[in-house]
């Protein structure tokens, strides 16, 4: 990396470009770029200027390539995908995206990456805020003093379910002083062990035989899932009232449906559906962009063009969905906003120094 700022700093038009990310002097286009020049030069700004960097990819497989050269490049990039919010109450949804996606937050909030490389879509979708993920970040040590129950506590207050054996990520189990957990920020599952109120041991273990593997000293829990309800019967509430509100032809199923929801919740049970309150549960709707300060972050923007066109389209496609969920009653009006448009993205731009990035 040392020889290619070297070559960059030869370069005139590079040498203004870092000239007016210091003074602020952004946004700034830079054109006739390939794709792994674009990489050198974002990877080359963020080792200056040791900010954090969000880059937004004209699509998926950009998206993989930038993350592929900027690693090489000697940045720690961390992909963050695009999902789809559950509106119905099922059981078996999977969380795999969302677990993806909280993996790269927390990695963000806790210094475990750099860079994030999303899609603008994704970058646009309601999460939760950076203090909602900073305050159920759990930090569990070997050796520390903690009663079982405040572990179990975290684990619930982080989404995570109870099952008798962990099977994936977003699971934990609880036998006498031994409790198992998986976090979406590791690779296998953790076991802590108890002695009286103290953490006797740490360890990794295999999930296909349940032996331990590797001890660790410490280990970060973080949340599993993106719509975590602090108190339940608080969100079973505003569910009631929105439910009282709603009039038209539509009215009676989405009552029916949000009744059925809020009962559940006001009797201690989980409901598969919990993505469509995401305004209720968190106020102060988050994107990504919200984990990217301006004073100590750098916006990319690759083919300005491209994610315009990227917006427009799925936009134009969440409209025709919302049709038919208005029409089910699975939405309803105050239910019906899951994100931002290009218009926030801009001023996001103005906000924060930003280059696009461009052919």
């Amino acid at each position: 990396m040392k020889l290619i700022r070297s070559a960059l700093g030869c370069w005139p038009d590079y040498t203004r470009l870092e000239k007016a990310v210091e003074q602020q002097a952004v946004p700034a286009v830079v054109t006739g770029l390939s794709g792994i020049h674009k990489c050198c030069i974002i990877a080359s700004l963020c080792q200056k200027t040791g900010r954090k960097a969000l880059v937004l990819a004209a699509d998926e497989a950009e998206g993989q390539r930038f993350c592929e050269d900027l690693a090489a490049l000697g940045l720690r990039p961390v992909s963050y995908p695009l999902r789809d919010f559950n509106f119905r109450d099922t059981a078996g949804t999977s969380h795999e995206y969302e677990r993806l996606r909280l993996e790269a937050l927390s990695k963000l909030q806790s210094g475990g990456c750099d860079c994030i490389v999303a899609c603008m879509d994704a970058a646009l979708q309601y999460t939760m805020g950076p203090s909602e993920l900073e305050k159920r970040l759990f930090s569990v040590e070997a050796g520390g003093q903690m009663e079982i129950d405040e572990l179990l506590g975290a684990l619930v207050n982080c989404g995570y379910t109870r099952e008798d054996q962990i099977e994936g990520p977003g699971q934990f189990s609880h036998r006498g002083g031994i409790v198992d957990f998986f976090s979406p920020n590791d690779t296998a599952p953790v076991r802590a062990e108890f002695w009286g109120d103290e953490i006797d041991s740490l360890s990794y273990f295999d999930i296909e035989n349940q032996r331990r593997t590797d001890p660790v000293d410490s280990v970060i829990l973080a949340p599993c899932v993106e719509v975590i309800p602090e108190k339940p019967e608080i969100l079973a509430q505003k569910i009631e009232k929105l439910a009282a509100s709603l009039r038209g032809k539509t009215a009676p199923k989405a009552k029916e449906i949000l009744h059925s929801e809020a009962d559940k919740l006001k009797n201690g049970l989980r409901i598969g559906s919990l993505d469509k309150f995401i305004t209720s549960v968190y106020p102060e709707a988050a994107t990504l962009f919200d984990y990217f300060p301006a004073e100590d972050s750098l916006l990319f923007f690759s083919e300005g063009n491209k994610l315009k066109e990227r917006m427009r389209t799925s936009l134009w496609q969440w409209g025709e969905d919302l049709k038919s969920y208005l029409s089910d009653g699975l939405l309803c009006k105050g239910l019906d906003k899951y994100g931002e448009d290009w218009e926030y993205a801009l001023g996001k731009a103005q906000q924060t120094p930003t280059l696009f990035l461009d052919l």
